[in-house]
């Protein structure tokens, strides 16, 4: 019971960050023409096609989908399969947290950076944005949080030392590049991931996500693409030195 009550949390967080996604960017007027009075909490749940008001069963996460038959009631429009496997996916993260860390505070801590480091990497993958309504907030719960690096001082060189390294190895690719990579969103991720990490774990992070940046980023040099999104890197390898 206890695993079912954590993954419907799960899948519910993931149902309302792929909403948020969506529409922040509306929002915070961050795109060239957004769209007027859509927010994330109104109006409701429609149709990106017809823009009818979706039926409640359809929104129910996962299995809303299946039960709409992958399609809009009212133009039968199909739906983004990605839908209901980010539920899936998040809900049955969410499981095994809940089966290595228990009901502990450090559960609590790790799903709640779960939840924010996904919305990050789906918002930086569709729009190539890491809104700072959310990483900074990012960063200093890091600083005030000692669950992963006891030492507060340890945590100020953490955050600074991957400032630094972020800041530094974006201007020393757009030099030798002579091309602008400036990426202040990630640098504020991984500057918040410094934050939470303190120092010793700090050179780790930076390692992984170098690492698997290059591991995804080497194949869309294949096909031309040259600006690829950092922050599933980021995000991925934070979570990584967390565990």
């Amino acid at each position: 019971m206890y695993y079912f009550f954590i993954y419907w949390i799960g899948s519910v967080v993931a149902s309302f960050i792929c909403l948020a996604v969506e529409r922040l960017p509306h929002q915070l007027k961050w795109r060239e023409a957004p769209t007027p009075y859509l927010y994330i909490w109104y109006p409701p749940s429609f149709c990106d096609f017809c823009k009818v008001r979706l039926k409640w069963y359809t929104l129910i996460p996962f299995f809303g989908y299946f039960l709409s038959k992958g399609k809009c009631n009212s133009c039968h429009t199909a739906i983004s399969i990605k839908y209901p496997l980010i539920e899936f996916a998040v809900g049955l993260l969410s499981v095994v947290l809940f089966i290595f860390y228990g009901n502990s505070h450090k559960f609590i801590t790790l799903l709640c950076i779960l939840y924010v480091l996904i919305f990050l990497t789906l918002i930086d993958i569709k729009e190539m944005w890491l809104p700072s309504v959310v990483t900074y907030p990012l960063f200093w719960g890091g600083l005030l949080c000692p669950d992963f690096c006891s030492d507060p001082l340890f945590r100020i060189y953490g955050a600074f030392f991957c400032f630094v390294v972020t800041y530094c190895s974006m201007q020393l690719v757009g030099f030798l590049k002579n091309e602008d990579v400036f990426a202040g969103g990630d640098i504020a991720l991984a500057t918040a991931a410094g934050a939470w990490l303190g120092l010793e774990q700090s050179l780790v992070f930076v390692i992984y996500f170098s690492l698997i940046f290059i591991v995804y980023a080497l194949p869309f040099r294949f096909f031309k693409v040259i600006y690829v999104p950092m922050g599933p890197a980021i995000s991925l390898g934070f979570f990584l030195c967390l565990l």
